[in-house]
């Protein structure tokens, strides 16, 4: 359908009648002599008279052709395809202008960052508004967030709007945001409803819309605004910090292990990966990766002092910096405060001589030994680690309180005994701590001549990497005389095992807690384990292994993941805040549950270390990071996102396009003026050959009726 965006112009149509005009006021007419002796020149006449006629009349064609064409042109023909809407093209029109502000949109290009160019675009947008227009700023990453609650007819404040946008470190949902912006639309009583979606094309962020496709819809016509405009692109990857085959000790070395990756197409060429302590750089390596490859990078560093220390190793790159660093923390403990539960009191004196030998010398291990009855008063919130020797059970406060000290970082030991009950165990404490059954014993303590020993052991983990020089020695095992077939469940680590195979020791992960749950007692009756020298450091390493665990160990925190600190109520006079990545400081207002108080912090929408602190002391820190699920920066074709959203209500505006002239095409057709002044020219160039032939024909003719 042809239509013309000047219509007004149009009126110069009249114009078609002068090269008319002309003709028919320039022609001449001659008086008739006859002469005898030319009367054999009339047929000759007659014949060129017509040929003459001919050629005016064609170029009176071409002429008006010229004028009409011309006309036509400043008019601004346009053919218009399925996406203009007729009367609809010139009424009012609400617009939703869709910005990407996640992590991706950071890269770093020669012209700038992804987002500012995309905030430049977005500016270009509300120039093209008119009055009577209404628009909403939405900014999106994994939710949308609507700036401008309602449309706005303020074009000033919406450009400065767009001025103030700031990036996220967020993953992308694309199609979350477009379901919200729909239905924001369905509301609107415009006849024109507009989507400009300004975005990188991340194929990450289309994978929702892949695997359940989203048509256009509200009757809205969307623009999808692509700012990348290079497509060849480099990411490097800072994907983990690993150090949990070791106990972080004071004055020791300790080897921490990264893991870097090349997402790119090409490979890279010795990048940089550092470490940092601190706030101190402590070591680095260089590394070459082939496309898609993940190399392993070691470091080993001396923490002088105890305490709470925070970290990141961090590569060299310079296209997207939001995940070049990966942050941890790691606890190194000046004192473990351990409490020993139960009524045994041959268990109690083990673990406590284990612990610590002498009482009167002060050494890390500050151990506690009180009766089951008393775990009801005891304060777990200035315990590190808690062993139930051959504990009967738990009342419901004690089971929760046990369960609550796990879930909020405390290390749990649990030695079986004669004492136990089976079904305390199986049905509430295990299923609530380590999902793992007790089922039928294991041997006599009164047969020893009959015994289990240990067969299978990890030696990789850090309770038993002590003995990992001796592993080829084979030492002795401690001889079992009675033990418990245990079960595993699922998320059960089982770290040694017996000579028939049954789990010996199990490890489980509950909270930001650990678990070690031993399938034997610590009693000379049931193994000579107490008597043996590996008893003392089994005892030590385990109780150290539990006894530093981080907040993030459980599972990763991400950037928008709320953190949260379980503790006693807040000493009167002394505030509990959060140190922010930032430096920022928050005061925190815990709220109570059953006695103990949980803080919690939602705002990490920074990547860093967070720090929970009572006035100057700080209780715990937490490593935020980024989700490397948005560090693939591979893009998705336009003919694929049209595919995705619906080919007909979707238009793409390439990088680096006039965006006027891209929506105005889009909305109302393709404009043809060009191809009409082509047109007239060759017209032009036809009538100047037209009218050259001819005047020489007459001069010929006048020149030999002269000589005549």
């Amino acid at each position: 359908m042809l239509t013309f965006l000047n219509t007004i112009i149009l009126a110069g149509l009249a114009a078609v009648v002068i090269p008319l005009l002309i003709h028919l006021f320039t022609r001449r007419k001659l008086r008739k002599i006859s002469f005898s002796s030319v009367s054999f020149l009339r047929l000759l006449q007659t014949q060129k008279m017509r040929r003459i006629r001919l050629r005016e009349i064609l170029l009176l064609i071409l002429r008006t052709l010229i004028v009409l064409l011309v006309v036509l042109a400043f008019a601004r023909p346009t053919l218009k395809g399925s996406l203009a809407t007729g009367v609809g093209a010139h009424a009012k029109t609400t617009v939703a202008i869709l910005l990407d502000n996640s992590m991706s949109m950071g890269r770093e290009t020669p012209r700038g960052s992804v987002f500012q160019q995309a905030k430049d675009l977005a500016a270009e947008v509300v120039d093209l508004l008119k009055e009577g227009d209404e628009a909403f700023l939405i900014l999106f990453s994994d939710a949308p967030t609507l700036i401008t609650p309602e449309a706005t007819h303020n074009f000033p404040r919406l450009r400065q709007l767009i001025r103030e946008a700031q990036l996220s470190n967020r993953i992308t949902d694309l199609r979350k945001a477009l379901v919200a912006t729909y239905e924001l639309l369905e509301d609107s009583q415009n006849l024109n409803k507009e989507i400009y979606l300004l975005t990188d094309m991340q194929r990450s962020a289309w994978v929702a819309l892949e695997e359940d496709s989203l048509r256009v819809g509200a009757g809205a016509r969307l623009y999808l605004l692509s700012v990348v405009r290079d497509p060849q692109w480099s990411n490097m990857t800072v994907n983990s910090v690993d150090y949990s085959d070791q106990l972080p000790e004071a004055g020791k070395p300790l080897r921490l292990s990264a893991k870097v990756s090349n997402l790119a197409h090409q490979a890279t060429e010795r990048a940089i990966v550092e470490l940092y302590l601190d706030k101190a750089r402590r070591a680095q390596r260089s590394v070459e990766l082939a496309p898609g490859e993940t190399q392993g990078v070691s470091f080993t560093t001396v923490v002088a002092e105890p305490g709470i220390h925070a970290g990141y190793v961090e590569v060299t790159d310079n296209q997207l910096p939001a995940d070049n660093r990966r942050f941890f923390t790691l606890n190194v403990p000046r004192q473990i405060r351990v409490l020993i539960v139960g009524d045994d009191p041959r268990a109690s004196f083990y673990l406590q001589t284990a612990l610590c030998p002498d009482q009167e010398i002060s050494g890390v291990m500050i151990p506690t030994a009180i009766a089951v009855d008393d775990l009801r008063h005891h304060d777990l919130d200035r315990t590190d680690v808690v062993i139930m020797a051959n504990v009967p059970e738990l009342d419901g406060d004690q089971l929760f309180k046990v369960d609550r000290f796990v879930r909020q970082g405390g290390g749990l030991l649990v030695l079986l005994g004669s004492r136990i009950n089976h079904h305390f165990y199986n049905d509430h404490l295990l299923k609530r701590i380590c999902p793992a059954t007790i089922q039928e014993a294991l041997g006599s303590p009164t047969q020893k001549s009959s015994y289990l020993t240990l067969d299978q052991v990890d030696y990789d983990h850090p309770v038993f990497q002590i003995f990992r020089r001796a592993e080829k020695a084979q030492i002795p095992s401690p001889r079992f005389y009675m033990a418990y077939n245990l079960e595993p469940g699922e998320g059960v680590n089982v770290l040694a095992s017996f000579n028939n195979g049954s789990p010996a020791l199990v490890e489980s992960k509950t909270g930001r807690g650990r678990v070690l749950f031993m399938a034997t007692a610590v009693d000379p009756d049931w193994t000579d384990m107490p008597v043996r020298g590996a008893f003392i450091p089994l005892v030590h390493r385990s109780v150290h292994y539990l006894a530093t665990a981080q907040p993030s160990d459980g599972e990763e925190l991400l950037v928008g993941a709320p953190l949260r600190w379980d503790m006693a109520q807040v000493p009167e006079g002394r505030e509990l805040s959060c140190t922010t990545p930032g430096g920022e400081r928050v005061i925190l207002r815990p709220t109570g549950q059953r006695g103990y108080s949980v803080a919690s912090y939602e705002v990490t929408d920074e990547p860093g270390i967070y720090r929970f602190s009572l006035g100057d002391e700080t209780l715990t820190a937490f490593a935020v990071n980024v989700d490397l699920g948005e560090s693939d920066l591979e893009p998705l074709s336009a003919k694929e996102a049209k595919q995705l959203l619906g080919k007909d209500q979707v238009a793409v505006v390439s990088p680096g396009a006039d965006l006027e002239t891209a929506i105005l095409q889009s909305r109302y057709g393709r404009e043809l003026w060009k191809a009409v002044l082509w047109g007239v020219l060759a017209l032009l160039v036809v009538e100047m050959v037209l009218g050259r032939s001819g005047g020489e024909g007459k001069e010929g003719s006048g020149k030999a009726s002269k000589r005549t």
